[in-house]
């Protein structure tokens, strides 16, 4: 959170709100993915999980819109 803040600009509140709506957002739907996953078969939502995660930082290295790119920053390297 310190080096987004400090480099990225983002202010703390803004950081704290994202991170809310991320945690709040995947708290929904673990449970309901969850019996998916026990009905249809664990191995599916595996590999669709492993997709999104490598899908995921690529879209928002390319994005062109700062706020999208701003939503996952820490874990990508600054641009310069």
């Amino acid at each position: 959170m310190i080096w987004v803040v400090d480099n990225d600009g983002i202010s703390p509140l803004r950081f704290g709100l994202l991170t809310t709506i991320e945690m709040v957002t995947a708290m929904l739907v673990y449970i309901p993915v969850a019996r998916m996953a026990d009905a249809y078969g664990k191995k599916r939502f595996v590999l669709v999980t492993f997709g999104f995660f490598t899908i995921f930082p690529l879209v928002l290295l390319y994005s062109r819109s700062s706020s999208a790119a701003s939503r996952n920053s820490a874990s990508l390297p600054a641009r310069h």
